[in-house]
């Protein structure tokens, strides 16, 4: 619990980087790249609780026998093995282990309640997404069930909250599209162009895509699990004989 009653989450992670990550500008850095949207979005209450705050974050440090820190990475981790890293056969593979404290806690998207409650998730998250894009020049490039969730205020007002940036790309040039080196994402929500590893440019159309596909994928699995569940039974007495 934080000084102003508000709670928060701590997200640990191994997270891709380059073997810079000291001087915190990885292309794929997310405790930047939240940095980023935060300043961008602060005070802008339309958007409020529909993206994490950042409330602290960095690389975790782990002490010597001197008395001194160093960056728990990818090699520190493997170097308590006797393992060496491998850096020339998956040079996009190199890991750094961070730590964030995010805000606010959202629940899964399976647990709005009705057909509307999600209308109005996915529309927020998008609204969000938008303005990250347009404003901080930010793809998501992970649309997925797992990062649409569902936040309800202290009057029990349903929102959208867009989370998980750690797939999430900076682009600077214009009309705001990028290339990416490797495919990226979850699977059953990947766009076509994505998840065939297309050489074409990634673009905002790509994370609506995905949008379509997880919406589709709520429309066949059910909404939430007593949906879920009253279509097992409804399937179950179809099979029933006559």
């Amino acid at each position: 619990n934080v000084g102003d009653d508000r709670y928060f989450i701590v997200k640990d992670a191994w997270a891709f980087s380059d073997r810079k990550h000291d001087s915190e500008q990885s292309m794929r850095d997310e405790v930047e790249l939240m940095r980023t949207v935060n300043g961008a979005l602060q005070g802008k209450e339309q958007f409020r609780n529909r993206y994490p705050t950042l409330i602290c974050g960095g690389i975790v440090q782990l002490s010597d026998e001197r008395g001194g820190y160093f960056d728990d990475t990818e090699d520190t981790a493997l170097a308590a093995l006797d393992i060496a890293s491998n850096d020339k056969a998956h040079p996009d593979s190199y890991r750094v282990h961070k730590r964030m404290a995010l805000t606010p806690i959202g629940q899964h998207i399976s647990a709005v309640k009705s057909v509307d409650e999600l209308i109005v998730v996915a529309a927020d998250a998008m609204k969000v997404y938008m303005e990250i894009r347009n404003s901080c020049n930010i793809l998501h490039s992970d649309i997925s069930d797992n990062n649409v969730l569902v936040y309800r205020d202290g009057e029990n007002n349903v929102h959208g909250v867009l989370i998980d940036f750690d797939c999430a790309i900076k682009i600077t040039d214009e009309p705001r599209k990028t290339t990416r080196p490797v495919m990226t994402g979850t699977v059953p929500f990947m766009s076509i162009n994505n998840l065939t590893e297309s050489p074409v440019c990634r673009t905002a159309l790509d994370d609506w895509e995905s949008i379509i596909y997880l919406l589709c994928w709520i429309g066949t699995q059910g909404v939430n699990d007593s949906d879920q569940l009253e279509r097992r039974e409804k399937h179950r007495l179809y099979k029933l004989p006559i």
